[in-house]
Order: structure tokens, then C-alpha cells, then sequence
């Protein structure tokens, strides 16, 4: 999920064999603007799960919330529900200086 400079609350991916990252959905900034509290710690909600019919996880179910507002809800080929989750950012296109509170990270029931 993206903060800043780029938007709020957008899906990206990391295409390796370039070194770039491709949008693959943007969140609508003039609904993410109402309720983004600038200079003031965001409430944001991302939630990664399921698995193809074959049970290979390439294709996850994606849900991002911004302060409540859903900004991302849909399923992503190539995204896997399994892997590392990290909190980072990118040099030039971030805030100079990011913070985090009160992380909560919840393991979700297998279906």
C-alpha cells in the first residue's frame, strides 16, 4: 500500500526482472483526500488470503482500508497469499520519514 507523494492507499508490484514497481490498482484520491489525516497517523487495514482452485497461492484476494474507507478489493493474478510482508520506503517518492504504532498482524482462519 502506498502513502505520499504517489497517492494513498494504492496496490503495487515489485516487477523484479525491471527494478520498477507497477501499479495494479489506484486508489480514488478525491474519496482517499476526505478521510486522510495529513501529518497525523492513518488508520490502514490490509488483508492478503486465498487460494487458486488448485490451491496454488497465485492469485490472493486483496482488501485494503484507508481510516475506514476501502481504497483496494479484488483478486490479483501473480500476487501470493503466502510470503513476507515489510514496511518500507523508497527513496525520492516517500515522506523523508514514515512511523508506525500499534502494528497488529492476525493470522486468518484457514477456509
Amino acid at each position: 500500500m502506498n502513502i505520499g507523494v504517489l497517492g494513498w492507499g494504492g496496490l503495487y508490484d515489485r516487477d523484479k526482472s525491471l527494478q520498477v514497481d507497477k501499479a495494479l490498482q489506484l486508489a480514488d484520491p478525491v474519496a482517499v483526500a476526505k478521510v486522510i489525516k495529513e501529518n497525523e497517523f492513518n488508520d490502514y487495514s490490509i488483508r492478503c488470503q486465498g487460494y487458486d482452485q488448485s490451491g496454488m497461492p497465485d492469485r490472493a484476494h486483496i482488501t485494503f482500508k484507508v481510516n475506514g474507507l476501502t481504497s483496494v478489493d479484488g483478486r490479483y493474478d501473480g500476487i501470493r497469499a503466502v510470503g513476507n510482508l515489510c514496511f518500507y520506503t523508497q527513496a525520492g517518492l516517500s515522506p523523508p520519514e514514515i512511523a508506525f504504532r500499534n502494528v497488529q498482524i492476525k493470522e486468518l482462519p484457514a477456509k
